[in-house]
């Protein structure tokens, strides 16, 4: 496996766990039985447990030096269960802070490792395997999870979840879009269709403008007003009128609106909304009401939406040759 196609598959795997966490309430996370007697926490504090001995791996591998037996790891179930016992009396932030600190730190790992690097075996301790399968191994086992959650999730209606969490998912569904955007080379940017016919300008066009859309709804929460959205169809007729009106613009100006506005986002998710007014509704231009949290987990959800888009592109693009 090439290096893009395994930081794209821990990319989006992790994207697609978190995607699912969202509506989930924060008993649901926290009793909810998931994976055997496990709830979402408890899955989340095992993968932490592997994915920060995969780093310990990754790092000798890298060296090219033999990875030493780990007798911590040789009894799973017994490893698994004192992680997961560890973390059930900390707070869910530090534990998502931790999580998202070990998956960075493998993700850095793997960027900075060349394909020789990545090819590299260890016949101590690893029965053979390579950074590139123990990588793998990390997004096969996200994707495992993830199943198991979709799976309970599916049973019901949405929730209003924890702040935090809604953080972190917007936080790995952009980690996963930008890993993809990544492939699309500078010079074909305005010019190669991606998404149908839209290039990926207009793709990063329309996903801030509908962050755009977002923001301005915070800000009337914030504000304690009632938004009144325009008696339009916000449906493809609203994509393409905003994709047309941006067509004129250069790659440079939508690139710098589509991180700004993000970053205004996630701004006021941090400093602004409070947790309680989570639940808290408003007027959807749907037609009835949608929870702020509703509202706010729509940049995540939309995100994924597109690296589901360019993953099939990349996946046919890679077919093809």
């Amino acid at each position: 496996m090439n290096k893009h196609d395994l930081l794209i598959s821990l990319a989006v795997e992790r994207a697609r766990l978190f995607h699912e966490l969202l509506g989930l309430s924060a008993s649901e996370l926290e009793s909810a039985h998931v994976c055997g007697d496990w709830s979402p926490r408890d899955v989340l504090a095992h993968i932490i447990a592997w994915e920060r001995y995969v780093y310990d791996v990754v790092r000798y591998l890298r060296a090219r030096q033999p990875v030493p037996p780990s007798p911590e790891t040789s009894d799973e179930d017994a490893y698994n269960a004192r992680a997961v016992a560890v973390w059930r009396t900390k707070p869910l932030q530090e534990l998502l802070d931790t999580l998202a600190i070990a998956h960075r730190q493998l993700t850095v790992g793997v960027a900075g490792c060349s394909q020789a690097q990545l090819d590299f075996g260890s016949s101590s301790g690893t029965g053979g395997e390579n950074i590139a399968s123990h990588g793998m191994a990390i997004a096969q086992h996200d994707a495992e999870h993830t199943v198991q959650i979709r799976a309970w999730h599916k049973s019901r209606s949405d929730q209003v979840g924890p702040k935090i969490l809604l953080q972190h998912a917007l936080n790995t569904s952009r980690a996963a879009l930008m890993t993809l955007m990544d492939i699309v080379p500078a010079q074909q940017r305005e010019s190669l269709p991606v998404t149908g016919e839209w290039t990926l300008k207009d793709v990063a066009g329309h996903i801030a403008d509908w962050d755009e859309w977002v923001v301005e709804a915070t800000l009337a929460m914030e504000a304690n007003q009632r938004v009144e959205w325009e008696p339009i169809d916000y449906g493809e007729a609203w994509n393409q009128s905003h994709a047309a009106a941006r067509r004129t613009q250069s790659w440079a100006h939508v690139w710098q609106n589509f991180l700004d506005v993000r970053g205004t986002v996630v701004t006021e998710l941090a400093e602004r909304v409070m947790e309680p007014d989570l639940g808290r509704q408003l007027p959807s231009p749907w037609g009835g009401e949608m929870s702020f949290y509703v509202c706010l987990a729509i940049p995540c959800r939309h995100d994924v939406e597109h690296v589901e888009a360019l993953l099939a592109w990349h996946t046919s693009q890679t077919a093809g040759n």
